[in-house]
């Protein structure tokens, strides 16, 4: 073998990137990002009616007083 293929054989290997490692990266990325939105869709809140603001207060007084979130 000559000289100048040796070369080229050491400069390919020196700047081969494997696409496989990024190709299962897209693929994990892709199935995380599926499941976050489905998550999310189960997750939402139905639109209710509108609140008195009596009813208002006492939801708001029993979120805070058992430090839970509310949506508004």
């Amino acid at each position: 073998m000559s000289k100048e293929f040796d070369q080229r054989v050491t400069d390919f290997f020196a700047h081969y990137q494997d696409r496989g490692m990024k190709k299962w990266a897209g693929f994990f990325l892709s199935d995380h990002t599926a499941m976050i939105n489905k998550e999310t869709r189960q997750k939402s809140v139905p639109d209710r009616a509108e609140m008195s603001r009596e009813e208002c207060g006492k939801v708001l007084g029993e979120a805070f007083g058992n430090q839970r979130p509310v949506a508004v």
